[in-house]
């Protein structure tokens, strides 16, 4: 597929928050989104799996990885990066799946 200016971009909308059933037992939710600096994310149900978050860049680089989330709360702070768009990439290393969300950094007024 080639992309010129000009093309049409589908609707969007503002998520202010993730909460999702990730694998059949596992829920995460992620909150704020967009976020200033820090984001909390809570896990549940993840007490027979090993999950673990990388935060990746729009640009494929990874900020952080290998978070480990343990069925609690965990508030990850975003504030040392730049402003613009973060891919979390949860991965559970028992069965190998793994799901990717995006969230959005703006800068503090």
């Amino acid at each position: 597929m080639i992309l010129t200016q000009g093309f049409n971009q589908p609707n969007y909308q503002v998520v202010s928050r993730i909460s999702e059933s990730l694998f059949s037992d596992v829920k995460i939710n992620v909150y704020p989104n967009p976020t200033t600096g820090i984001i909390a994310i809570k896990t549940e149900g993840t007490s027979t799996k090993k999950i673990y978050l990388d935060i990746i860049s729009i640009d494929g680089k990874k900020q952080l990885q290998n978070i480990e989330l343990d069925g609690t709360e965990k508030n990850v702070d975003l504030s040392p990066f730049s402003s613009g768009i973060y891919f979390l990439n949860f991965k559970d290393i028992s069965d190998n799946n793994q799901t990717t969300y995006k969230i959005l950094k703006s800068s503090q007024n």
